[in-house]
């Protein structure tokens, strides 16, 4: 049991070592990186090279040729983001987490066994109890006033509104022909990354 323990943490160990040498060599910052393809003239086939290191992309779908653009890699991490110092800075987590319990604080009936062997668990009160906790819950939790959000949204669109028709207005001074500014777009990720 303990070699198997040491062997769980040497390959964490590993892992961590890669990703850190992988971070220190790649200095690539977007979390989606596209291929990239040179042409084989031997086997008349595109080859990808210049592919980011394992221990920090994984990819995604896959390509027919260069002009497909479905594969791509995505940043991994091997943890949740809240605990990911490069993400999320050296801040606690923005979660409100609260322990998940499961059984009687207070009253709880003692089994004959409990007393026999002496494992009865007692509260800080010197109760009784039977409870225990069986997971956590985890919510972002934002108290708030009707009213203020709802005028704090009207006035996000009238500014939003204003700013599309500066933008249409600037794009008709300088001569751009076919501006469109299409706002429902830029909600995705990709929307975003096309508009670039």
């Amino acid at each position: 049991m303990d070699q198997q323990k040491e062997d769980m943490e040497k390959a964490a160990r590993d892992v961590a070592e890669a990703r850190e040498k992988a971070m220190a060599s790649y200095k690539q910052t977007s979390n989606i990186v596209m291929p990239q393809y040179r042409r084989d003239e031997v086997l008349c086939i595109d080859r990808e090279f210049d592919c980011p290191p394992e221990t920090l992309f994984m990819g995604l779908g896959w390509d027919e040729d260069s002009e497909t653009k479905r594969r791509h890699y995505r940043r991994y991490y091997p943890d949740e983001l809240e605990n990911i110092t490069e993400i999320m800075g050296e801040r606690k987590s923005p979660f409100n987490s609260y322990d998940l319990k499961r059984g009687q604080a207070r009253g709880a009936k003692v089994s004959f066994w409990s007393k026999i062997t002496n494992t009865v668990k007692t509260d800080a009160s010197g109760v009784a109890t039977d409870e225990k906790v069986v997971g956590r819950f985890k919510a972002v939790i934002e108290v708030e006033a009707k009213d203020e959000k709802k005028a704090y949204f009207t006035r996000k669109h009238e500014l939003i509104d204003e700013l599309v028709v500066n933008l249409r207005e600037l794009a008709k001074n300088r001569d751009i022909k076919d501006f469109d500014l299409d706002l429902e777009s830029l909600e995705s990720m990709e929307g975003r990354m096309a508009m670039r």
